[in-house]
């Protein structure tokens, strides 16, 4: 049958997708291809969606879109729907932050996760996610770790909103939500955190996630101050990049530390099997599983612990202000004898 190949079978099994699963979705897949091209158009799926293709739609239906063309294979079909509508709340943060993490060093500058949640918002974030992107930066060190961005996205709900919403009503449209949530579910119990080019053993991930991100930016709706400014970041990425790669060809391995020997000689990270479940994870932290408060604030993390400090105080900065002014004045109000 047309689009069930190897590697199809191949890529649904490393996503812990089931073949009476895959069949199912292939039916789905049938019911809007082309017959001539088997490929699905980008536009008609939206249109039958009832879901506005947004700039962050195309992120997450395009990323294995090689060519850009704004047509989909079923494998394609297969990994890019598995990698939004079987997303937990958790995983959607993890996702979203992956996505735009092109170094895979689970940091950000602020101003990308600002760029990223106005994306998500097309522009125009409400008041409440407004007030939520002010928190990135109260540790002021210029930076968001994928766990500080998860974390604040669990106490603000609100900052990938539209997202959940148009999740929900794919999950709809796509089989059935049941279907989603048992994989979602799945997901999380299998594979935590872990993006979906580790699991599907790909080599060529940079390259597609820059070339979706730079396709996205180019957008009419996507204001120029922003895709501009989003570019500028990466090209000085790249430099220093570049810069420290040169450095360290200079210096002799004894002195190297093991990561750095790792991106001289691109080795890969260090990995453990889990003989139980059959999985293997890297050492590296944007594999945590976010389920536990009391577990992120043990780390020795000052950044960490700071932001989950203030979102936790009930009283913001804003009114630790007005109160401080109020009672200044008090202080200085004459005394009116009896």
């Amino acid at each position: 049958m047309v689009g069930q190949g190897r590697q199809v079978l191949l890529d649904a099994k490393a996503l812990g997708i089931k073949t009476r699963q895959l069949d199912r979705l292939f039916h789905e897949f049938c019911k809007l291809e082309d017959s001539d091209s088997h490929k699905l158009d980008l536009d008609e799926f939206f249109e039958f969606m009832k879901v506005e293709r947004t700039p962050f739609m195309d992120i997450f239906f395009m990323l294995f879109d090689k060519s850009k063309s704004g047509e989909l294979s079923f494998n394609e079909y297969v990994q890019s729907t598995w990698l939004f509508l079987s997303s937990s709340d958790d995983n959607l943060a993890s996702v979203c932050f992956q996505t735009f993490d092109t170094e895979r060093s689970s940091v950000l500058e602020i101003f990308e996760v600002k760029y990223m949640v106005n994306m998500v918002w097309k522009f125009k974030p409400d008041w409440a996610t407004q007030v939520a992107l002010a928190k990135l930066d109260l540790n002021e060190d210029g930076f968001v770790t994928l766990a500080e961005f998860v974390l604040l996205y669990r106490h603000y709900p609100c900052l990938l909103q539209p997202l959940v919403m148009q999740r929900k009503q794919m999950r709809k449209r796509i089989v059935y939500s049941r279907f989603w949530r048992e994989l979602a579910e799945a997901r999380v119990v299998n594979f935590a955190s872990r993006p979906i080019f580790d699991l599907l053993d790909r080599s060529d991930d940079l390259e597609l996630s820059v070339a979706v991100l730079e396709f996205v930016a180019a957008r009419p709706d996507v204001p120029c101050h922003y895709s501009d400014r989003w570019r500028d970041a990466l090209a000085k990425r790249k430099d220093l990049a570049a810069k420290k790669t040169d450095i360290e060809a200079d210096i002799p391995d004894e002195a190297l530390t093991e990561e750095q020997l790792r991106r001289k000689y691109s080795l890969p990270n260090k990995t453990s099997g889990d003989k139980n479940k059959g999985l293997v994870k890297r050492d590296v932290s944007l594999y945590l599983d976010f389920e536990d408060d009391d577990m992120l604030m043990l780390e020795d993390d000052t950044r960490l612990n700071k932001l989950i400090s203030t979102m936790k105080s009930n009283v913001s900065a804003h009114e630790r202000k007005e109160f401080k002014k109020k009672k200044k004045k008090l202080s200085h109000k004459a005394v009116t004898p009896v």
